[in-house]
């Protein structure tokens, strides 16, 4: 502050007789002058109770007080300094490429700093940012363009990403790594239907094209039945994934088959068969059924397509299973079934072959020769060399040579038709399973081969380079394998190995392990081995996987996983993904099937209660009782469901609102919004959640407020004030529009509650947080304020203009937010008065006007880019994401 002299006033007036004392010499323009100069925010005490800061690049500008700044300002966190807006913003910057429909922000991290999600044409990415705004690096997930959610479901710490995947919910947990973490659901009901009463154990689960005339491959259950009069039955079911209709394949008496002996075989026997055998061996039997549900004269799945008993030799009965391999180059599929005479010294593997007519004859048989116990030697010293050691592991092409090849626990036996001759003989156990697969893209024959070490496993792949020779890749796995399968989860045209594994033990004493069972996914890649293990996720007590074309008919293949919930087996189906975040969709239903599937129409992070970590809601279709049975104009009833976190990744949706006969079709619009409860504060608190619903002009709201149990809102007429031409009509998104509605949660007018600000056609309309209410008044009605695109009395220059986007932002240091608006003919910025309720076109001179340098054409986000306290404007086009970051009041940056 100047030092003013007033003495020679005082003398004039004859009440002082001193003379003036000299004024300090004061340097322009230096902190510390006492002198508020046109840069600075302030220059030592002034009476705000902030104190102004000394020294460094932030040299008098307000400190930040526990978070705290003058009106106007905002604090930047990471140097506890109060910046002020200027309204100029620094010139665009691209930071990422590729389309960006909607825009979305939050910290997927948990670093402090917010990331952006973009929704693309088919994907969406997460783009990670610095605390300065830097860009680090790109997630992209592969998935429908529908508008994700975000909230921390998993309590991983960082973002969740919740996907809208159209049938259900796909969640992929933010990691501090930057990377997404799949997840792993247990609530599909299995293809099999059973009646009250009745016990159910499923002996396999298979992935089979079992009916010709659908797309893909059928899941497919081979079960056992006990009613409770105690009669037992074994079925042959399969079920089309999002379908209720079981699929009955073929119904055996349980008394005469009995329990299923693994592995059992699949496969098209032919080439051009139109769907796969099925070869199953039970308990006791002498003989192993095939069952083709194609039928053999063409007419493909016309009626009741009887089984093939194929007889064992003579005297024995079913062991060690069934495989099906082309053994003598042919081309076809022969089958390899096993069997045991009188003793247990007398245990074969018959060679079966087919004829033209589709009848299988034996023309071959390798003996078995059981080791055990210490004086196990293996392979080594047996004086016929011929026999296969204990049970076969799997029939692959091991030498490339076309035929499949018999692979025990301790070698190779090779076969060329007449020739019998081991290629690998080991003294100790080698191997506990064996399958073939083609992990690159070379011409040759792969193996996967799982270690006999119980501890701790590892899997060996073998890349065939020819002439018989292999490059060998092995992978440690951290806990006991199970079993591993071959499929193309990716769609990159190269088989991928899935490993089923036990949990892995505890990094750190006193830890507990990470329970139950888990998958892990070595991806093929175009030459040399495999890429290391992945894990996808862990379940409870694993009981069968299955992998095929069971779920989309896109070409991939997609993992099914049986499992022990509650002591009932239950489905979780994971579909393939070509970004490789596998994750089983979450459904919405109730009970145990799924007539009572819930499609979900919207989507939103939320606090459902006051405990952590966070939950979302779901907006989804639903069925209700209708007395009388169905109304004359049927409508689409609406549920909204509560999904509340969970660390344990076992999340039970449930119904907290329903809205019976809601919508009346596809053209109906739909918005959903959540307020938080404390927004000043962040403190957890269940939120309030508004459902929008617009049909021919007329709109309508209802208000959930969580936390309260099963409500059935109240609709509330929504009065539009009078304008012309329609503008101010809400336009919102249709029942089936894919990224829903331009829509932004926000306090406009500063009483410390959200309120919800909806695109119009030409502009924008906000609900004011107090006015929304689970109880509503008399009145049965809310009336927003909408602000348009252009000033109240139009001109020829304004009456074409249509807003395509919107977002509320401070540009200046005044208390209220800016209304910026995406037009058809560029950038606007208004002020907003949020007392009187209505928007002022910035005059001219400001300098908001250095907005029209952004993007145009493209979506908008308001969000901290750099963490400095500013509002940053993000905009999304098809050729990417780019960024305008704020300046701050005074000085250059």
């Amino acid at each position: 502050m100047r030092r003013f002299c007033i003495a020679a006033l005082l003398v004039g007036l004859g009440l002082l007789g001193a003379s003036c004392a000299e004024l300090e010499e004061v340097e322009p323009g230096v902190c510390g002058n006492r002198v508020l100069d046109p840069d600075e925010a302030c220059d030592g005490e002034d009476g705000t109770g902030f104190a102004c800061h000394e020294g460094g690049p932030d040299a008098c500008r307000y400190e930040c007080k526990e978070g705290s700044c003058p009106p106007g300002y905002s604090c930047d966190l990471e140097v506890q300094v109060c910046r002020a807006p200027s309204g100029q913003f620094m010139t665009s910057q691209r930071i990422a490429s590729g389309a960006a429909l909607r825009l979305l922000a939050a910290d997927m991290d948990n670093d402090g700093a917010e990331d952006i999600v973009s929704v693309g044409e088919a994907s969406v990415a997460v783009h990670y940012l610095g605390s300065e705004g830097q860009y680090l690096s790109t997630v992209e997930v592969s998935t429908s363009p529908l508008l994700p959610a975000l909230s921390d479901l998993t309590g991983s710490g960082g973002t969740d990403l919740i996907l809208h995947l159209g049938v259900g919910l796909g969640v992929l947990k933010g990691e501090t790594d930057r990377t997404l973490g799949s997840t792993l659901f247990e609530n599909f009901p299995l293809p099999v239907k059973v009646q009250p009463g009745t016990e159910l154990s499923i002996q396999q689960v298979m992935a089979v094209d079992a009916v010709s005339t659908n797309v893909g491959d059928e899941i497919l259950a081979i079960a056992r039945t006990e009613s409770s009069n105690g009669t037992l039955h074994t079925k042959l079911v399969a079920r089309r994934f999002g379908s209720s209709d079981e699929i009955k394949l073929l119904e055996m008496d349980g008394a005469q088959f009995g329990n299923l002996v693994e592995p059992v075989a699949s496969g098209r026997v032919r080439p051009g068969d139109p769907c796969e055998h099925i070869v199953m061996a039970f308990e006791g039997r002498d003989d192993v059924r095939l069952y083709a549900p194609c039928n053999a004269l063409g007419d493909w799945n016309s009626g009741t397509v009887l089984p093939e008993d194929i007889p064992l030799p003579q005297g024995h009965v079913v062991w060690g299973g069934v495989f099906l391999a082309d053994v003598d180059a042919d081309g076809e599929l022969e089958l390899i079934a096993g069997s045991q005479g009188a003793t247990s010294e007398e245990r074969r593997y018959t060679v079966y072959d087919s004829n033209a007519s589709g009848d299988f004859t034996m023309t071959a048989w390798f003996e078995v020769v059981i080791v055990n116990g210490e004086d196990d030697r293996g392979c080594v010293g047996i004086t016929d060399s011929e026999r296969i050691v204990g049970p076969l592991l799997g029939v692959v092409d091991v030498d490339d040579d076309g035929r499949a090849d018999f692979v025990d626990a301790f070698g190779v036996l090779t076969w060329d038709g007449a020739v019998k001759e081991r290629s690998v003989c080991s003294f100790s156990r080698l191997w506990k399973q064996a399958v073939a697969g083609r992990f690159n893209l070379d011409v040759y024959p792969d193996v996967a081969l799982v270690s006999a070490d119980d501890e701790g496993s590892s899997v060996q792949v073998s890349i065939g380079a020819g002439g018989g020779q292999t490059n060998d890749f092995t992978f440690p796995i951290p806990s006991a394998v199970q079993r591993v399968f071959v499929g193309d989860v990716d769609g990159d045209v190269i088989d991928d190995l899935i490993v089923w594994h036990a949990a892995e033990p505890a990094v750190s004493e006193g830890a507990s392990d990470a329970g139950g069972e888990q998958i892990s996914v070595l991806f093929g890649r175009v030459a040399g081995g495999p890429e290391a293990p992945v894990t996808v996720g862990g379940l409870g007590s694993i009981q069968h996987i299955a992998v095929g074309r069971t779920l989309n008919p896109d070409g991939i293949d997609d993992i099914n996983i049986v499992f022990d919930s509650g002591g009932k087996p239950v489905l979780s189906a994971v579909p393939g993904d070509p970004s490789r975040h596998l994750r089983s969709p979450l459904l919405l239903f109730q009970g145990d099937t799924l007539e009572s599937l819930s499609l979900p129409l919207r989507i939103a992070g939320a606090s459902v209660d006051a405990e952590l970590p966070a939950d979302m809601v779901v907006l989804g279709t639903a069925s209700f009782d209708t007395p009388g049975g169905p109304p004359s104009n049927p409508k689409l009833d609406l549920a909204l469901w509560a999904i509340r976190g969970s660390t344990l990744e076992s999340f039970e949706p449930a119904i907290v609102a329903a809205l019976p006969d809601a919508v009346g079709s596809g053209d109906d619009g739909l918005a959903l919004a959540v307020l938080r409860a404390t927004p000043q504060t962040g403190a957890v608190g269940p939120d309030k959640v508004v459902i929008f619903h617009g049909s021919k002009g007329t709109y309508r709201l209802a208000v959930v407020q969580m936390g309260e149990g099963l409500a059935t809102p109240a609709w509330q007429e929504v009065i539009l004030p009078g304008s012309t031409g329609g503008e101010a009509s809400l336009g919102l998104a249709r029942v089936d529009d894919a990224l829903g509605n331009r829509e932004q949660i926000v306090d406009v007018d500063g009483d410390g509650q959200q309120d919800v600000a909806l695109l119009t056609a030409h502009g924008v309309a906000v609900f004011w947080g107090s006015d929304l209410s689970a109880e509503p008044s008399e009145s049965m009605s809310v009336t927003p304020a909408v602000f348009l695109g252009r000033e109240s009395a139009p001109t020829s220059d304004d009456e074409g203009v249509e807003v395509r986007d919107f977002q509320f932002i401070n540009l200046d240091m005044d208390p209220e937010p800016e209304l910026v608006m995406m037009t058809s003919q560029g950038l606007r910025v208004f002020d907003v008065d949020p007392a009187a309720r209505m928007t002022r076109p910035q005059p001219s001179g400001e300098s908001f006007a250095l907005i029209v340098d952004a993007p145009l054409d493209a979506t908008l986000l308001a969000m901290d880019v750099n963490s400095d306290g500013l509002d940053d404007l993000v905009f999304g086009r098809k050729d990417g994401v780019f960024v305008m970051q704020a300046r701050q009041a005074g000085g250059v940056q």
